[in-house]
């Protein structure tokens, strides 16, 4: 899937980090069972380094969460 608009100044901000190489090469969005799924098991998100945060918030390395990246939060 291409990036929408909306999605390319998040993933622009985190492909700058200075931990961009821990970042997931192919960045691909997972659907939104598995994102219900994740709130509904851990009342958290991943983002595209695997890491948990909040549905709102960026992980350890400034990379957004999924939810966020997607519009859904």
């Amino acid at each position: 899937m291409a990036e929408t608009a909306a999605e390319k100044p998040l993933l622009k901000r985190c492909r700058k980090c200075e931990h961009a190489a821990q970042c997931r090469p192919t960045r691909k969005r997972p659907s939104l069972n598995t994102i219900e799924k994740w709130d509904w098991d851990r009342g958290a998100c991943k983002t595209p380094t695997g890491a948990w945060t909040e549905p709102d918030g960026h992980d350890e390395f400034g990379c957004p969460s999924w939810q966020l990246i997607m519009g859904l939060v």
